[in-house]
């Protein structure tokens, strides 16, 4: 049974429910292909970048089309470290259409507690977009060179992530 919510499309937008913004209405050509899905989510496929009005600023959302609920907060990696940085094997490589993550969008994923000065980012876990294709994936990245909580508001973000743990 196909539990995904109503999705409408005309020739060129497509617009899909969302507990969190409402109904959102975007350019077709704006959709994302995950095929790999996301970490923990493998059904989680398709999704949009959503920008806040004035569309300014290192932090925006990651929003499933198929799921009302799945909304991640995502921010560009280098407003808060600036050498951070992805290798991608082969295989990623291929399946996104890319040399290097710097020819695509690389983004991390947050966790946003009630007490904004400890908002983290996962840097073993980035999320790549080659925009030309629409090709996106999550990769993670072996070693521990990388904290899965790195908080982004401290005196190292500017340098070298810590682990907040």
């Amino acid at each position: 049974m196909d539990e995904r919510p109503p999705v409408a499309t005309t020739s060129s937008t497509i617009t899909f429910p969302s507990n969190h913004f409402g109904e959102i209405t975007v350019p077709e050509d704006r959709v994302l292909e995950f095929p790999r899905g996301i970490v923990g989510m493998p059904e989680a496929r398709r999704f949009v970048f959503v920008h806040d009005e004035d569309g300014v600023g290192p932090f925006f959302w990651l929003h499933s089309v198929d799921n009302p609920n799945l909304v991640f907060a995502v921010c560009e990696p280098h407003a808060f470290f600036p050498t951070y940085s992805v290798p991608l094997g082969i295989e990623e490589q291929e399946l996104l259409g890319i040399e290097n993550a710097e020819s695509g969008v690389v983004c991390l994923i947050l966790v946003v507690p009630e007490d904004p000065s400890k908002i983290t980012a996962n840097l073993r876990g980035p999320v790549i977009v080659n925009v030309e294709s629409r090709r996106g994936m999550q990769l993670i990245l072996a070693g521990d060179d990388y904290p899965v909580q790195a908080l982004i508001f401290s005196e190292n973000a500017k340098g070298e992530a810590e682990c907040s743990s």
